[in-house]
């Protein structure tokens, strides 16, 4: 099976993913932060994160 073989096979599932993934992203992983109930952390080698200026 050479790359071409695999690009055709995988090329739809990859996109189909992606788009889902982006949607839940959008669609309901953004409101919720929006609203409060999922709070997103900087990881600790932020050093230009938002919260590193607040916490301090």
């Amino acid at each position: 099976m050479n790359i071409d073989q695999l690009r055709e096979r995988w090329a739809d599932p990859a996109l189909t993913v992606l788009t889902v993934l982006l949607v839940i992203m959008m669609f309901v992983i953004s409101p919720l932060q929006a609203l409060g109930f999922l709070h997103s952390r900087c990881p600790s080698w932020c050093s230009r994160c938002c919260w590193s200026a607040a916490s301090s």
